[in-house]
């Protein structure tokens, strides 16, 4: 129950930042990992950097989605155009090859010495304005300590070094994110539908559809089409090249942190640092302040009903309502809200009721999502959502008891062990500290029955009439819309074959 769950976090290490070494760049965590080092780097990652969205809509003939994507300007240092390539550069990059070895040799030396190398891109949106995201390139892996060094070096060749000038190694690739996509879509439609939903109310919202919404399987889809792999090489090299060309200044925009035993710390400082000195080697000599441009094209006023026609028989629902930031003394309260929508109204109307595989409702930064999962309804599955709000708002059908099993419920979700090479990690990429964790921690303890009321008749009993509404589904169901003039209905960009 909840008298096991402590008001203080009994495992500080995890949360308290490990001591910087050399400046910020590189932060230390000596962890029993039985031999093994661990390596985690963030590129792009200047403190005073924020990504907005500039209001460009009419300058894309009055398309927002379009003027989004067209208008994306941040701290990566990147060209607008090169955007919506960075997540495939994190898919291929590290499959490429480089200008020293073909791609078949550098799999058989990442193999030797690490578990792999994994790229991605972190978004982490402002605790107070929802209308800032800061963005970072991630590296991640982990080798024996004796390989550290030929595994940091490795690591320098694929961020400075890759060759994308393979186009068959590339077309290869895409392809195989292509084969990926469908089924995907069909087994995740309800992910995507909230991505889509939520991508018109903060900016860390339209980042996520542009980079793993539906935004990026139709361009993926799109390029297979087009096939021009040799521009797309260009428009890579050029991206990344971007990318270490924006780490300037004595290495400002690079952030480290490594674990290990003591044994093995130093000489992992030493390999660490001299990645960074040599991406700063290659990056340009005058890094430009970060500072926001333009502003978010805020779209929390205006509702927005939408249905991708996708080859499937059933429905992926989604609505997202716009809230408030995670610093808000009512965004426990709501975390709190939809655990109880979830697990005690829900999941009988749209899945015992329904006949849909799943739903439900979760809280996030700036946004109130809900979802359901394979559903053979849409108009009532809408209706079951905003029933859901009038549920938890007359607060009724749940007691104490409820509320405290709810919480017990979030805090087993974010409370699981932390294994060594991953302590710390989360406080790394997101930079909140010790103290705001405990903060929110406390929050969360301390929700009562009132502030649930309160915080859902507050935001989501009002802001319900601002919901963006996001429909994946069958051509069928979109035929039977009962007010069609209410909905942008759209096919998918691209063919793809029936699943």
């Amino acid at each position: 129950g909840m008298e096991e769950v402590h008001r203080e976090q009994q495992n500080k290490l995890s949360l308290r930042p490990p001591a910087p070494v050399d400046g910020a760049r590189v932060r230390t965590s000596v962890q029993p990992t039985n031999g093994v080092v661990y390596f985690t780097a963030a590129l792009g990652s200047d403190s005073e950097a924020r990504l907005l969205l500039p209001a460009a809509v009419e300058a894309a003939g009055g398309d927002a989605a379009a003027a989004r994507r067209a208008d994306l300007v941040g701290d990566l240092r990147l060209t607008p155009d090169l955007y919506p390539h960075l997540p495939m550069i994190c898919s291929v990059a590290t499959m490429m090859g480089t200008q020293m070895r073909g791609y078949e040799e550098l799999a058989k030396e990442v193999e030797a010495c690490s578990a792999g190398l994994r790229l991605g891109i972190s978004l982490i949106p402002d605790l107070h304005d929802l209308s800032l995201c800061r963005q970072e390139l991630n590296l991640r892996s982990h080798g024996l300590a004796h390989n550290a060094e030929r595994m940091l070096q490795l690591w320098t060749e694929v961020i400075t070094l890759c060759d994308f000038s393979n186009p068959e190694r590339l077309r290869t690739l895409v392809a195989q994110m292509g084969a990926d996509a469908m089924p995907d879509l069909i087994d995740s439609g309800h992910r995507y539908a909230m991505l889509r939903a939520r991508s018109r109310l903060t900016a860390e919202g339209t980042l996520s559809e542009l980079y793993t919404g539906i935004t990026h399987l139709q361009h993926v889809l799109g390029l297979l089409q087009v096939d021009q792999f040799e521009a797309l090489a260009n428009t890579l090299e050029m991206a990344l090249t971007q990318v270490v060309r924006g780490q300037g200044m004595q290495g400002a925009g690079i952030r480290m942190m490594l674990h290990a035993e003591q044994a093995h710390m130093e000489p992992l400082v030493q390999s660490a640092t001299a990645f960074s000195d040599t991406l700063c080697a290659v990056a340009a000599p005058k890094r430009a302040p970060g500072s926001p441009i333009g502003r978010f094209e805020n779209q929390r006023e205006n509702p927005h009903h939408s249905f991708l026609v996708i080859p499937a028989a059933v429905n992926y629902c989604g609505a997202a309502l716009p809230t408030v930031p995670d610093m808000h003394e009512d965004h426990a309260a709501l975390s709190v809200a939809a655990r109880l929508m979830l697990s005690m109204h829900l999941h009988k109307e749209i899945r015992e009721k329904g006949g849909a595989y799943g739903g439900g409702a979760s809280n996030g930064t700036g946004f109130f999502a809900f979802y359901s999962y394979r559903d053979p309804h849409v108009e009532r599955t809408l209706d079951a959502f905003r029933a859901s709000i009038d549920w938890v708002c007359d607060g009724d059908s749940f007691t104490d008891t409820d509320i405290e099993e709810a919480k017990l419920s979030l805090f087993s979700a974010s409370e699981k062990p932390v294994p060594p090479g991953s302590k710390g990690v989360l406080s790394f990429t997101n930079g909140i500290d010790f103290d705001t964790r405990r903060m929110l921690r406390h929050r969360l303890l301390d929700v009562t029955r009132e502030d649930v009321l309160r915080a859902a008749r507050t935001h989501l009993r009002e802001n319900w009439k601002s919901a963006q509404v996001a429909v994946l589904g069958a051509e069928a169901s979109a035929a039977k819309l009962s007010d069609p003039s209410s909905w942008t209905v759209e096919q998918m960009a691209v063919d793809v074959p029936e699943q």
